[in-house]
């Protein structure tokens, strides 16, 4: 009874309308963009759901900036089949920790010319680095454990490349290989004894 005398009538639309248009600025955390959503959400949802945790996370994924959408994609984080949205964030909050500090920090001076951010292979080049040199995506060391599954701290520092590093072609069925143990390459098994 309230809400009849207190909000427009077009209260509902309003909010639909900002859900389906919410952007992540250069100067938010995911953490902040993910709490404006869910709030917006939360009162969308206020008399019966309408919209549910896996659209409210299609729609976040929408409005992240390129390299941490290419992050969510990448992992298949929409996916899941027993998708939860906690879960989702938390591991977006881990992407968005990963890419490089001056991307989402105002007042910062401007990235030097060779780290071209707005290159769509930007988040590929630093891969393939990583791959080359054995070290793992998340804490950038070593650490001999697969893709996703380090219990490391997150390295935020920005991946140095060496200018004669030439970037591959990505596969289209990439998927990031186990990190080394050691700065030394594993021995590669013989492909035949010899005879």
């Amino acid at each position: 009874m309230l809400f009849e005398y207190a909000l427009p009538q077009s209260w509902q639309s309003n909010i639909k309308e900002k859900i389906q248009h919410i952007a992540m600025k250069d100067t938010e955390s995911f953490t902040a963009y993910s709490t404006q959503a869910r709030m917006l959400q939360s009162m969308l949802n206020f008399d019966n759901i309408t919209l549910s945790d896996h659209d409210l996370a299609e729609l976040v994924v929408y409005g992240m900036p390129q390299d941490l959408k290419a992050k969510a994609k990448e992992w298949q984080l929409l996916d899941a089949p027993d998708f939860k949205y906690s879960v989702f964030k938390q591991r977006c909050s881990l992407f968005y920790e990963t890419l490089p500090q001056h991307r989402f920090c105002p007042g910062s001076s401007p990235p030097p010319s060779s780290y071209n951010q707005g290159d769509p292979n930007f988040v590929w080049r630093i891969h393939a680095y990583l791959d080359t040199v054995g070290k793992c995506h998340f804490c950038k060391k070593h650490c001999g454990n697969a893709a996703g599954t380090c219990p490391g701290s997150c390295d935020r520092n920005r991946v140095v490349i060496l200018n004669s590093f030439f970037t591959p072609p990505k596969p289209p069925n990439y998927s990031a290989p186990w990190a080394w143990t050691s700065p030394q390459a594993p021995p590669k098994p013989l492909s035949s004894a010899p005879g």
